[in-house]
């Protein structure tokens, strides 16, 4: 079965990344191989990234390049709601980036998958969020690792 997937990824480098960027590796692998499989891939990216799947992109190169800091979530946000709301196109949306997916899946009736490449820390403010959602999404982990200490 052939599936409509959307990729939805961190903004803060392309995909894949020139240098560093981990996550943004991961994603760009995955989407290329969900392509070569005859998949329909669209991949919430910035607009510098190379991929062989539909490519939206709400911003024209890496929020870093740019000069935006870490700490500013606005486009990241944006990305994310432009993927949820086209989400009755797609059989399911896979998130890789911030907890903006937990709050908009509420609202949709496509399956999301959410991947942490970066679990926050035990106590970190951000786990009263993900303990709220804990039922309410499926989660995937990066390593065995990261399951077991979340």
């Amino acid at each position: 079965m052939k599936l409509k997937i959307a990729q939805v990824a961190p903004l803060w480098f392309s995909i894949p990344p020139k240098k560093y960027g981990g996550t943004e590796r991961i994603v760009h692998f995955l989407s290329e191989e969900l392509v070569k499989r005859g998949h329909k891939v669209t991949l919430f990216a910035s607009g510098d990234s190379k991929t062989k799947a539909k490519l939206v992109a709400p911003v024209k190169k890496g929020l870093i390049e740019q000069g935006i800091p870490w700490s500013d979530y606005t486009w990241s946000g944006f990305n994310t709601f432009l993927a949820f709301k086209k989400a009755d196109r797609f059989d399911i949306i896979h998130a890789h980036w911030g907890l903006f997916s937990f709050f908009f899946q509420e609202f949709v009736k496509t399956p999301v998958l959410f991947t942490f490449h970066n679990i926050p820390k035990r106590g970190d403010h951000r786990w009263k969020i993900m303990e709220y959602f804990k039922n309410k999404i499926n989660v995937v982990f990066i390593s065995h690792s990261e399951k077991n200490n979340s």
